[in-house]
């Protein structure tokens, strides 16, 4: 949910767009299990978010529109945000099930967004380059329409409040799509012909399985399942759980000791003719008897675990990729050969400020050599605020060149420094002296430009952009380390 994340630390109070943080989730009688919030608008209980069963939908919950208190209203939260672009609130978002077009349309006429509410809306737009829904209504219509209301999973107080007996739940036909993910398709593909290839192998250190591969009218999706052991797991969370907003540094060292991640490439051959990989889709399942007082709702996790015949009682990372055929109709396959590549490592390294410093040495985290980094120059440089295109916004110019050499020598692929600070967020630009002047987080591109000399022993990087030129820049030495570790295998 890196969307939501982001979301939530923009500069902006999403209350005042009936999105409200709380401190720890508001439950609701009908707030159905597994639910992640995105936000609370503050009256009758509405409240929007994710149902773990359902993936990246987003859904609306209302403890007074019942018996159907839960409903879909988009299919991932980028698209609810471009919604809410396009309505101007949430209000027409949650209520369009009871409207029909033209209804839904006035309520949007009749309702407009304030200023304070376009300013908020204007930094999400910047922030995450969305785009607005040509047809709202027509949108969350077809998403109501497709979905069925009695998949969605309820706690047992839900039943105690509305009276509803509860009825088993179907047993979900077990799909994969190309173009979906785990939880099936949105662009209403067919699934695809499954064909089992057990294959268990070790490799990197880890346990991993590739059960099946599956042949759709566009191309394969193979899944490829890595075993974690459950005391592994249960050492990192009690480790890094606590740590609420953790630096870069600790980023990178704790994607190095988490048992469930592991980034790795695919190079595919059909027939003899190689498959590119188009797309991608992944998560992790976390056995009970790591979770402590966590609770955990392994309703996402269910099919997959019982197609598979997974044991529980580890952790697992599935990641599922799709390759489109080389050729212009689906092939009949008569050999299939894979290869797994180890993507590269990143390690944290030491700190340093400049201009207090003139070399650091270190030690590399690999291979032990001790290195000294000599900084050949610093370069104060502003740039010119006509390459940014958006003339609404007033973008950070300042900047700093750092240029530098390693002795012993490594290659500009081993190694990296960048700015422990971000960058400045750029501003709305002020028409009316009485406007707020809002913030908008948004990347900007060459921020940690890497180096532009055709010296291949002397390396450079860019510091972050602010509006101000800094007179200290806090800098980090980072490691890349390439293992060139490989599993090749034919699947057929």
């Amino acid at each position: 949910m890196a969307t939501l994340r982001q979301l939530q630390k923009l500069p902006i109070n999403l209350a005042d767009i009936g999105l409200a943080q709380y401190n720890s989730p508001v439950s609701y009688f009908c707030t159905p299990k597994g639910f992640l919030p995105i936000g609370y608008v503050g009256v009758d209980g509405i409240h929007f978010g994710f149902i773990r069963k359902f993936g990246e939908m987003v859904f609306a919950v209302s403890p007074d529109n019942g018996p159907n208190n839960v409903r879909p209203v988009a299919v991932c939260l980028d698209d609810f945000l471009s919604l809410l672009l396009a309505c101007g609130s949430v209000d027409a978002i949650e209520q369009a099930w009871m409207w029909n077009e033209n209804e839904f349309n006035a309520y949007i006429a009749e309702n407009r967004p304030t200023e304070e509410q376009k300013q908020i809306f204007a930094t999400i737009e910047k922030a995450f380059d969305l785009y607005r829904i040509d047809d709202p209504y027509y949108y969350i219509k077809e998403i109501q329409d497709d979905f069925s209301l009695s998949n969605i999973p309820y706690t047992a107080e839900y039943y105690d409040v509305t009276g509803i007996e509860q009825s088993p739940q179907p047993k979900t036909e077990w799909k994969v799509y190309y173009d979906g993910n785990f939880w099936g398709s949105r662009n209403r593909s067919k699934p695809g012909q499954e064909i089992k290839v057990e294959k268990h192998f070790d490799w990197c250190g880890k346990q991993w399985y590739i059960p099946s591969i599956y042949l759709c009218a566009k191309g394969m999706v193979i899944d490829f399942i890595m075993r974690a052991d459950p005391k592994d797991i249960k050492l990192f969370i009690e480790k890094w759980e606590s740590i609420e907003q953790p630096t870069a540094g600790q980023r990178m060292l704790s994607d190095l000791e988490n048992p469930l991640h592991f980034k790795f490439s695919t190079a595919l051959t059909a027939n003899g003719k190689p498959m590119r990989q188009e797309q991608g889709c992944g998560f992790s399942y976390i056995p009970d008897s790591c979770l402590s007082e966590i609770t955990y709702d392994e309703t996402e996790m269910e099919a997959i675990m019982e197609h598979y015949q997974l044991d529980p009682k580890y952790g697992y990372y599935i990641n599922r990729q799709a390759f489109p055929w080389a050729t212009k109709t689906k092939p009949k396959l008569s050999k299939l050969e894979l290869t797994m590549t180890a993507d590269s490592v990143q390690y944290p390294g030491v700190h340093f400020t400049t201009p207090d410093t003139n070399s650091v040495t270190f030690i590399h985290p690999v291979t032990g050599v001790q290195h000294t980094l000599h900084i050949e120059e610093l370069e104060p440089q502003q740039l010119d605020p006509s390459i940014f295109r958006d003339e609404s916004m007033e973008f950070p110019t300042h900047v700093t060149e750092i240029s530098y050499t390693v002795t012993p020598e490594l290659e500009k692929r081993e190694i990296s420094i960048s700015d422990c600070q971000d960058s400045d967020s750029p501003k709305i630009k002020q028409t009316d002296p009485m406007q707020p002047t809002a913030l908008c987080a948004a990347s900007i591109g060459i921020i940690g430009g890497g180096c532009r000399t055709q010296d291949k022993t002397l390396h450079a990087s860019c510091s972050s952009l602010s509006f101000e030129p800094r007179e200290q820049i806090e800098w980090q030495i980072s490691f890349w380390h390439q293992t060139n570790e490989t599993y090749q295998t034919t699947l057929i």
